[in-house]
């Protein structure tokens, strides 16, 4: 956690090789950080034997520091906000659909391992997603957190782009 909260990719990498459990630790480890407002401190306490260590977690890390967004094409990453009316783990690409305000539907293809720890708690939600063209048009998921309830677009991370419906394949 220490290293998550420092935004240590490369440390955390270090520790877990491994992209998808990589990718469920950091989302998971984002939800438990601190709104700022009623939460502003979110505290670990590791015991081994004598000796304790504690870690505070006491600011929300840039995601885009470590989970890397990156893609085939160069393209910026996409955000899309809506609600999550379909997630699909049956076929084998896993897909969700989110309907923005707009009405528009977006199909977006999750990582392995991202859909029960990840996605499904936020089933029917209001979202926003961070994804990736790739190069034959596709989104990939790159991130998904409840999505702020003053705005019908989130506020843009550098290099995001808002997508509208006229660019969906």
């Amino acid at each position: 956690m220490k290293l998550f909260q420092e935004e240590n990719r490369a440390g955390l990498s270090e520790r877990i090789p491994d992209a998808a459990y990589y990718r469920n630790f950091t989302a998971l480890a984002l939800r438990l950080t601190p709104d700022g407002d009623r939460i502003r401190q979110v505290g670990f306490t590791l015991v081994r034997g004598r000796e304790e260590q504690r870690v505070a977690l006491t600011s929300r890390p840039t995601p885009g520091r470590l989970q890397p967004i990156e893609s085939e094409n160069g393209q910026p990453p996409v955000a899309i906000v809506g609600l999550l009316k379909r997630a699909d783990e049956m076929t084998r690409n896993e897909v969700i659909g989110v309907v923005d305000p707009s009405g528009a539907r977006h199909v977006i293809y999750v990582p392995k391992g991202m859909m029960s720890d990840i996605v499904k708690p936020l089933w029917g939600e209001r979202v926003r997603v961070v994804a990736i063209r790739r190069k034959d048009g596709k989104l990939n998921l790159s991130q998904i957190d409840p999505a702020p309830d003053d705005a019908n677009a989130p506020e843009s991370a550098p290099g995001d782009a808002t997508e509208s419906a006229m660019d969906l394949p």
